[in-house]
């Protein structure tokens, strides 16, 4: 009996590291993608060294709708970008993101927004890439 109870515990500590480490790695994923899709959204001059450093994949890249799209955006407009907390799922080396953000341009004149999307709710795609987690596909609900 006392072998039977020693075995359960080590299989329930096994699967309680297990468990950790799902997680870890899940919140490293999270957090890696929350902090790609800020730069992409609020600093469009640093496209080319995102893909060169495997943190998007050109053609992922180009799904990304920023401020230079919106017909009524100005050089001198500020943005108000904010990201939810954000969840995923994973597979190891591969894995889905979701997340919320906001984005909006804001008339420095008038402190009034003047373009923007609200609360869209996007799908990111990823996968480990030396260490990094690379953004490969993305879908944005309209």
């Amino acid at each position: 009996m006392n072998r039977k109870k020693r075995r359960i515990r080590i299989l329930l500590a096994g699967v309680a590291v297990l468990l950790v480490l799902y997680i870890a790695i899940d919140i490293w994923m999270v957090s890696s993608v929350k902090r790609t899709i800020r730069t992409l959204y609020l600093h469009p001059e640093q496209d080319q060294m995102m893909i060169e450093d495997s943190r998007v994949t050109e053609a992922a890249l180009h799904t990304f709708v920023r401020r230079e799209a919106y017909p009524l955006s100005k050089a001198e407009d500020t943005a108000d970008f904010h990201l939810s907390v954000g969840g995923g799922l994973h597979y190891l080396i591969r894995g889905t993101v979701w997340v919320n953000y906001t984005f909006k341009g804001i008339d420095p004149n008038t402190g009034q927004s003047s373009y923007g999307s609200s609360n869209v709710p996007i799908r990111v795609q990823v996968k480990l890439d030396h260490w990094h987690w690379t953004i490969i596909d993305k879908h944005e609900e309209a």
